[in-house]
């Protein structure tokens, strides 16, 4: 492979080393924060989850890239169709709380759409 062999090597050590820090980094921040998100009264711990999945989807889906790019492409698909559903599943958890009504004000009364050319 010779140059390009090297080339291609140092490239993907730098983004697995990038994505690492970056990963590394977000983990911290949410350590911090997600005490604070799960005290939130009836839904804290439910978007709490629910973005914990939705990361966990984008880590399966850069394991997927990986694997892909380094010649494992039945394991990276697989990993990244895991992804999609992971993925999937975090956003529908949280937009599941919207449409329950429990982000929304409960004791709102909805209003009737009325068409504004009904005579």
């Amino acid at each position: 492979m010779g140059w390009f062999g090297d080339l291609w090597s140092k490239i993907k050590n730098t983004a697995s080393n990038w994505y690492n820090a970056a990963k590394d980094t977000v983990s911290n921040v949410w350590n911090k924060v997600s005490p604070y998100v799960r005290a939130i009264p009836l839904v804290g711990d439910k978007i709490a989850t629910g973005l914990e999945t939705v990361a966990g989807a984008v880590d399966k889906g850069a394991t997927g890239i990986a694997k892909t790019v380094t010649g494992d492409i039945m394991g990276g698909v697989a990993d990244l169709r895991g992804a999609y559903n992971t993925g999937k599943e975090g956003i529908n958890k949280l937009t599941n709380l919207k449409q329950g009504g429990m982000v929304m004000n409960p004791y709102r009364v909805p209003q009737k759409h009325h068409n504004m050319f009904q005579k």
